[in-house]
């Protein structure tokens, strides 16, 4: 966005678009994967064993147009993919957000969570780590609270070993 002088908002969209094309890559790739822009066709079209692949632009009009102005998921660089996933996931009250990433989980982000915590604050401290070493935007915690279950899938080594906290 600086390199071309783009503004937050016009920077935004094509990120969006750039998501939805990769969200028709994954589709294509793996059998598992079924595209999707809203709960309803989520669960009319997959099976459990399925992961549905957000179509992110249809995706966010959807609850946006619902949705005062102040509860619209914010245009800018603090909210990348990451953060849009657990918006709209929190919109749709899910269960679990896959984060599809290209990188392992580091093994050491789960051992250094303090163990008198409650699992909330363990959590926290978790995704906070996670944030600080660049994994997940800096939106991410803010709207990921109320999803139960966050599961980390690296697709560089598919079928890849998921890791849920």
């Amino acid at each position: 966005a600086d390199r071309f002088k783009l503004c937050d908002p016009v920077a935004h969209n094509l990120a969006l678009q750039a998501m939805t094309l990769n969200a028709q890559l994954l589709s294509h790739l793996h059998t598992r994967f079924e595209l999707v822009s809203a709960p309803l066709h989520a669960n009319a079209v997959c099976p459990p064993q399925q992961i549905s692949i957000l179509q992110s632009q249809s995706a966010i009009a959807i609850p946006e147009a619902k949705l005062p102005k102040s509860q619209h998921l914010p245009r800018s660089w603090d909210v990348t993919s990451d953060s849009i996933a657990a918006w709209l996931a929190t919109c749709w009250k899910a269960d679990r957000l896959f984060l599809l990433k290209s990188t392992d989980l580091p093994g050491d982000v789960l051992a250094d969570q303090p163990d008198s915590n409650t699992a909330h604050q363990q959590r926290s401290h978790f995704v906070r780590d996670l944030t600080q070493r660049g994994l997940v935007d800096h939106a991410f915690a803010m709207f990921s609270q109320t999803i139960p279950s966050l599961t980390w899938c690296n697709l560089r080594d598919w079928p890849a070993e998921l890791r849920s906290f």
